[in-house]
């Protein structure tokens, strides 16, 4: 079975359709390894933004963040300090 391209979740989305955690989790999958484009991730975020944000979507997004981060081992975590900003 073919996994579907983010063209097929832009054109979701264009009609107005919420993307299911499944669909939001592959296409930010598509944005973290590199193989969707600039204008086809800001055509996506935008729609998504335009139609309004599902939970669904945010669930997918999160699990997709979350399986694209590095993990850090530290044996004293208490020595560890964030220093993203976020």
């Amino acid at each position: 079975m073919n996994q579907p391209g983010l063209t097929e979740f832009l054109e979701y989305v264009a009609q107005g359709k919420d993307l299911t955690s499944s669909q939001a989790e592959a296409a930010f999958d598509l944005f973290m390894n590199g193989t969707a484009s600039e204008i086809q991730m800001a055509g996506l975020l935008v729609g998504m933004r335009a139609k309004g944000l599902a939970s669904s979507e945010i669930a997918g997004c999160v699990r997709a963040l979350r399986s694209a981060m590095n993990s850090v081992s530290a044996s004293a975590p208490d020595s560890l300090v964030d220093t993203a900003g976020t």
